[in-house]
């Protein structure tokens, strides 16, 4: 597939950060997770879009699994080299209130889908809302992670 993609934060921390030394009981899904985050965003079919949305809460996630600033900011560069960064405004803001009132997903989740929908994006890869679901009649919700 090409086309612009937005790109949810928790699909970049699966990409980055693999949990699979704890005794988490959930260990074996995560790890696959993992993997297949990985695996999607090595497509250089597509062109991936984040906004400053995402780095900051990707930065928040990655500082939980108590990964040191300097690592963080090295990734952070890594990711920035792939994907198109848009800005959210007070416009995008507007929107997501929009969305939100449209939709029901949290306001979070609506910045997401209003900064993918303000870039153009076709699809916007998330686990956290419904799969297959078409936004505003152009841009789908993929959760990667649901088997075909």
């Amino acid at each position: 597939m090409s086309g612009r993609v937005f790109v949810d934060t928790n699909i970049l921390v699966y990409a980055y950060v693999c949990n699979d030394d704890n005794d988490n009981k959930n260990k074996d899904e995560y790890v696959k997770k993992h993997h297949r985050a990985k695996q999607v965003l090595q497509n250089t079919d597509s062109r991936y879009v984040i906004s400053t949305q995402v780095l900051s809460e990707f930065y928040v996630a990655l500082a939980k699994y108590k990964i040191e600033h300097d690592t963080i900011a090295l990734i952070i560069s890594e990711i920035i080299t792939f994907c198109d960064v848009a800005y959210v405004g007070l416009e995008t803001v507007n929107y997501a209130v929009e969305l939100k009132k449209q939709y029901g997903y949290s306001y979070w989740d609506c910045l997401i889908l209003s900064s993918a929908l303000e870039n153009k994006c076709i699809k916007v890869y998330s686990e956290d809302m419904r799969d297959e679901q078409t936004i505003e009649g152009s841009a789908v919700i993929d959760n990667i992670f649901t088997l075909d």
